[in-house]
């Protein structure tokens, strides 16, 4: 079954919102405004028209994850036993119950899902691998890779180069 696309429209006002909201997604409507020179109903209606398109899908706090005792990152590659839509749908729902992994990727080349893998230690790493990721469904090769430091911190989509 073919994935389905909503077309939709952003112009050059949409673009500068979202790049403002990116930078800093507490600013108000009245400091969008602002920096837009627009009123602020029509900031506000965009935002709205946006987060109702599912351009804006959620906000959220960027955290320093050393001061939150979560500085081991790990990008762990997977691969299944089975790769039938049962076992890739299962794994998934699997995975998605794991508040280690923050992030899941099915992929493709020699593995199957890329996560990124986020504890306190390695030990709690360990735990993790044995306790939850062996267990999930048809695993079958597991390989981590460990972060030695982080060079980029950023959820920022570029848009400048956004298809209008």
């Amino acid at each position: 079954m073919p994935i389905e696309k909503k077309s939709f429209r952003i112009d050059d006002i949409d673009v500068a919102l979202l790049e403002l909201l990116q930078e800093n997604a507490k600013y108000t409507i009245k400091e969008l405004s602002e920096k837009l020179n627009l009123s602020p109903t029509p900031i506000f209606e965009r935002i709205k028209k946006l987060e109702q398109q599912g351009v804006i899908r959620k906000y959220v706090a960027l955290l320093d994850l050393e001061k939150i005792n979560k500085q081991i990152i790990t990008y762990c590659n997977v691969s299944l036993t089975e790769h039938n839509p049962e076992t890739l749908k299962k794994f998934e729902e699997d995975v998605k119950a794991f508040p280690e992994v923050i992030e899941c990727y099915y992929i493709a080349g020699q593995y199957d899902y890329l996560l990124k893998v986020i504890t306190s230690s390695l030990q709690q790493y360990q735990r993790f691998i044995i306790d939850r990721l062996t267990n999930a469904t048809k695993v079958s090769q597991i390989h981590s890779q460990f972060v030695m430091g982080n060079v980029k911190y950023s959820t920022r989509i570029d848009l400048e180069t956004l298809d209008r």
